[in-house]
């Protein structure tokens, strides 16, 4: 289903606060759907596909890249402080097991 594929209107809706940039890519996307379809769309239309699409896909982790500078203090520390025990002992080799797909 394309960008202008049928969407289901929704009665409750949220202020999502983006940057410029995004802003100006939003702009964009919704200029080159219209050049393609001959149709106005929104960027709530264009949103809420984007994030049909995104959670259709099994590789989800396509939407966390690394960031394109460094992190800040208070964004480490926060990233540091956020593995908690899930009370399962894992070893070293079977970390790498998992991630080389060796045996451990």
């Amino acid at each position: 289903m394309g960008i202008l594929g049928i969407l289901l209107s929704v009665s409750a809706t949220t202020t999502v606060k983006v940057s410029a940039r995004t802003s100006k890519q939003l702009d964009a996307l919704q200029a080159r759907v219209r050049v393609q379809r001959g149709r106005r769309v929104t960027k709530q239309a264009l949103l809420e596909e984007l994030v049909d699409r995104a959670l259709d896909e099994s590789e989800l982790l396509v939407l966390l890249r690394a960031p394109k500078r460094p992190l800040s203090p208070r964004a480490r520390k926060a990233l540091l402080e956020y593995p908690v025990p899930w009370g399962v002992a894992t070893s070293e080799e079977d970390i790498d097991a998992i991630l080389y797909g060796e045996e451990p």
